[in-house]
């Protein structure tokens, strides 16, 4: 039985005193890696 390939992403809500952006990656690390000096990283989902 062959195995099933799953694709995983993780989306990220990030603020900023001005204002709210949402950023995806490949994982959490990547995640992580992506948010901006002087943001804070809100929320994760997996999609």
């Amino acid at each position: 039985m062959a195995k099933k390939d799953t694709t995983m992403t993780a989306e990220g809500t990030i603020a900023r005193r001005d204002g709210v952006t949402e950023i995806e990656a490949d994982d959490m690390a990547a995640l992580q890696a992506k948010v901006p000096e002087g943001y804070q990283l809100l929320s994760v989902r997996r999609v």
